[in-house]
């Protein structure tokens, strides 16, 4: 069995459980630019807004009359869709890990 380097194995979190691996950077931008695609075109213009722009999320809110509540499950809908559809995609290694 070949000896993998200590960066190749998932770090644990406090409660023991380990995390998942990222993602590589083109699967990333994979799985995100899917899941904005199911967004209708209001829903994208909140998150650009508040992720890239960094405007202010009162300022969101009022502008196109939204709740927090809104914002905070739109958010929490995007970040499971990411996360639940990096669970299936390739991870990125190490360089050199698993090379026999």
């Amino acid at each position: 069995m070949p000896k993998l380097p200590w960066s190749f194995w998932p770090r644990r979190t406090a409660n023991r459980t380990p995390e998942p691996a990222p993602l590589c950077a083109p699967e990333k931008v994979r799985v995100v630019l899917e899941v904005l695609d199911e967004l209708d075109p209001r829903q994208v213009e909140i998150l650009k807004r508040f992720y890239l722009d960094g405007q202010a999320e009162s300022e969101i809110l009022r502008e196109f009359q939204a709740t927090p509540e809104e914002l905070r499950a739109l958010r929490e809908y995007v970040r499971s869709k990411v996360v639940g559809g990096a669970q299936a995609q390739p991870r990125c290694r190490a360089a050199g890990a698993g090379a026999d």
